[in-house]
């Protein structure tokens, strides 16, 4: 049986609503669905900076849209390259 790992982007996006799909945040970005599935799955998924600042900037638009207070980089635990 498999256990699902939830990293700390995946628990931030599933935090906001059923809506914010992974297709929304990577349309947001401008990234493939799989390239975002691949960093929001796996903790050690090199990924460029400017790739993760998109992310928080994605995140984060749809988090002041419901009053929730604004992530850094930090929060997200991303591995920058």
């Amino acid at each position: 049986m498999a256990v699902e790992t939830r990293t700390l982007l995946r628990q931030y996006r599933l935090e906001l609503s059923p809506k914010v799909t992974q297709e929304k945040i990577a349309q947001q970005v401008g990234i493939s669905l799989q390239w975002y599935r691949q960093i929001e799955n796996s903790p050690d998924q090199p990924t460029s900076y400017t790739t993760a600042r998109n992310i928080l900037t994605a995140i984060n638009s749809e988090r002041l849209a419901r009053d929730l207070p604004a992530l850094s980089l930090d929060n997200l635990n991303l591995h920058i390259v």
